[in-house]
């Protein structure tokens, strides 16, 4: 590693963060958003705050970046930053075996792809997973750094607890490839192996603390499980609907490089073939069995460009541009369809097909581009603009509003925000200051609330439905645009 790599990795940080800072929330916007911006007030598992398994660590950088700037800026800061140092490892990591070109566009070629640049301006985890993955192998192949290698493990598991474990294939080989061909003092892998344990003892054990001990903490499996249990088919319709914004550019570029670039002799270090296979293959395989997010894809997504540009040294500048800028086009312009709540309801409900859930979801909520970020900043503004008045003690937020009733507790605690459990028979969740919890008696929240819902819902149903709902006293309608309806979900489970 070069100065010149050095300072090239250090641009490469910056543009990305400038890019994230562009794009970036306003305020948690999603479920797990606000839990961790509640968490950073009060960790309590058990109150999902967070939700299992615990991101100790990341709640803790909260926390400190807390210091320094304001609470919702704290809240997406680690994002921001960790897509950043993610990006400048990777060009680190394609520097090992190509060029400082074909490693520039590695690494602009993920800071600008849609579902990695989303996930960099919004307040969740998965940017983490990005940095980290990167990072081990950048250290793993380095003789003289692998003894950090468990030290990063064992930080790694206090972030995302999942992300080591579908790594450590990848760990495990790492060790033993260099272990054959350079010896490494079995003391010195002892050592490091050791420091990892008391850095993993140093935050564990205050997690488990916090929530009664090792036993209540395995006891939540059984009463908060955030895994949405889900078939494998469904699991790779889903996938497959990622990759409509993910992959374009990747398809483009194998494609591109096999027909025009001309290959330079095959790598030989089998050491990093090795690595790239285990480090996509495993996390895949387990997306496909338990799989129910797209920010998951970041823990691999660098896996795809890095298979091809390590058998070759030499790619023409502008085809390189092309692709990076295609991304760019994509993620700042592309559209979204607002979500429409019939592709969550239950299925003797729903009046989707399965063709067209798959559509809506490509559509809305799986569409990591900026239009979808904008427009959930702007429900956030107006959902501002309706609680600074609001006089009622419940707050029914509707399955068409875009942001969820946690998001809207980190910004409005005060406030009884009440949510419709599709999934789950029509029970409520209620969330107030910090709390959860679940429970049933719509009438009663009806009685005195407003309801979060949607302008489109509100003119092709207000005669009829809101009619039966004016029997109750206080209810007022507060509406947004641009989703379609869910009359159904209404007629067969609110009208009584």
């Amino acid at each position: 590693m070069t100065r010149r790599d050095i300072t090239i990795a250090t641009f490469i940080a910056i543009i990305t963060l400038l890019m994230r800072v562009a794009c970036m929330e306003h305020a948690p916007l999603l479920y797990d958003s606000g839990n961790f911006f509640l968490a950073a007030d009060d960790f309590n598992i058990s109150h999902d705050r967070p939700h299992l398994p615990g991101y100790y660590l990341h709640v803790y950088t909260i926390k400190l970046f807390r210091l320094v700037v304001e609470p919702f800026v704290a809240n997406v800061a680690p994002s921001i930053m960790w897509s950043a140092l993610g990006c400048a490892v990777l060009y680190l990591l394609a520097r090992r075996f190509t060029g400082t070109r074909e490693s520039l566009f590695v690494a602009l070629l993920i800071a600008t792809n849609p579902l990695v640049w989303f996930f960099g301006c919004t307040s969740e985890v998965y940017s983490f997973d990005l940095f980290f993955s990167v990072t081990l192998l950048y250290v793993g192949l380095h003789p003289r750094l692998l003894l950090a290698t468990p030290l990063l493990m064992a930080f790694a598991l206090g972030v995302r607890q999942s992300s080591p474990v579908l790594l450590l294939p990848v760990y495990i080989w790492l060790w033993v490839s260099p272990y054959r061909t350079e010896q490494i003092p079995i003391k010195y892998i002892v050592v490091s192996h050791v420091l990892a344990g008391i850095l993993l003892c140093a935050w564990l054990l205050p997690m488990l603390n916090t929530c009664g001990g090792l036993q209540a903490y395995i006891a939540l499996y059984h009463t908060h499980n955030p895994l949405t249990q889900a078939g494998i088919m469904q699991n790779i319709v889903v996938m497959a609907s990622y990759a409509v914004y993910t992959m374009p550019a990747f398809v483009v570029l194998y494609i591109w490089i096999y027909a025009k670039a001309s290959p330079s002799a095959k790598s030989s270090d089998k050491t990093l073939t090795m690595a790239l296979r285990l480090w996509l293959v495993i996390p895949v395989g387990f997306f496909a069995l338990e799989f129910y997010g797209k920010g998951y894809f970041l823990l691999c997504i660098a896996t795809l460009p890095l298979f091809v540009i390590h058998r070759l040294r030499t790619v023409p500048v502008w085809g390189l541009i092309g692709i990076v800028a295609m991304q760019v086009l994509v993620f700042v312009f592309a559209p979204t369809q607002n979500t429409n709540a019939d592709i969550w309801v239950r299925t003797g409900m729903s009046q989707s097909s399965a063709t067209s859930k798959v559509v809506q979801r490509v559509r809305s909520v799986y569409a990591p581009v900026y239009s979808q970020l904008h427009y959930m900043n702007s429900a956030h503004t107006f959902a501002d603009s309706v609680l600074l008045h609001n006089k009622q003690p419940y707050v029914f937020v509707d399955p068409t509003f875009p942001l969820s009733s946690r998001a809207l507790q980190a910004h409005h605690p005060e406030q009884t925000f009440v949510t419709l459990l599709v999934r789950e028979n029509g029970k409520l969740q209620f969330h107030h200051h910090r709390d959860i919890h679940i429970s049933e008696g719509l009438r009663s929240v009806l009685d005195s609330c407003i309801i979060l819902t949607t302008a489109n819902f509100t003119q092709r149903y207000g005669i009829g439905y809101f009619t039966e709902l004016q029997q109750y006293n206080n209810l007022q309608i507060c509406t947004t645009n641009n989703t379609d309806s869910t009359a159904l979900l209404y007629n067969n489970l609110f009208v009584k």
